[in-house]
């Protein structure tokens, strides 16, 4: 999940979140908020509130000019 939701697969991440228990890990927050997919983190915030780190994926999004994400 976690590369999908880097490469901004809104529809992979979907899918797994439905068929498989996993899950993702911080990563995919902060990959998300770093490549500019805000409609996929949106999503991650919403279903995995627990694994977001606020603080990493601003420094992301900032650290890569994504001032839509900030």
């Amino acid at each position: 999940m976690d590369g999908a939701a880097a490469r901004g697969r809104l529809d992979i991440v979907q899918t797994l979140h439905n068929t498989r228990d996993e899950g993702c890990s911080t990563d995919a927050f902060v990959e998300a908020a770093g490549n500019n997919h805000l409609h996929v983190l949106q999503w991650l915030h919403q279903f995995y509130p627990d694994k977001s780190d606020t603080r990493q994926e601003l420094k992301a999004a900032a650290g890569n000019g994504h001032a839509r994400v900030v």
